[in-house]
């Protein structure tokens, strides 16, 4: 699942680990996934209930992605109706204390925007009146002035 990002020709993965980071949970879903299953093994309808906004295909799609890439691990019971869970690999825990220093960090983003917001704005300055042609100046007519 190469992203244009890394088919360029001045970025070798091999060389260029947060754009592989990126690759592997960039995705619109992934991060709020990984932070799901902190707290534990899942089954996909809680998952989804986490996910508010998320499409049932664009979360199947995402999971099997966080699969592949070796992040979270899915076991599928024998039993009808069908049981699957969720679970983060050694891998997928690793992104803790990445996802507690983003939490961290967006907290910050938060308050400075809240900061901003409370702080009243500059006016715009006027805009410049246009110059006065000369005709204008002899006759003493300005179309829209009085």
């Amino acid at each position: 699942m190469a992203s244009r990002r890394l088919q360029g020709e001045h970025c070798d993965p091999a060389h260029c680990p947060i754009e592989v980071a990126l690759e592997v949970i960039g995705g619109m879903w992934k991060v709020i996934v990984v932070r799901e299953l902190l707290t534990g093994t899942k089954r996909y309808s809680e998952l989804h209930r986490g996910l508010k906004h998320a499409t049932h295909k664009m979360l199947a799609q995402q999971l099997r992605q966080l699969e592949h890439d070796g992040v979270i691990d899915r076991k599928v019971y024998p039993q009808v109706p069908p049981k699957v869970e969720y679970s983060l690999t050694p891998l997928g825990r690793e992104l803790g204390p990445l996802l507690d220093s983003m939490s961290g960090w967006g907290a910050r983003v938060m308050d400075g925007r809240a900061g901003k917001a409370s702080r009243p704005r500059p006016e715009p300055p006027l805009p410049a009146r246009p110059a006065l042609s000369a005709r204008a100046t002899r006759t003493g007519f300005v179309a829209g002035r009085r």
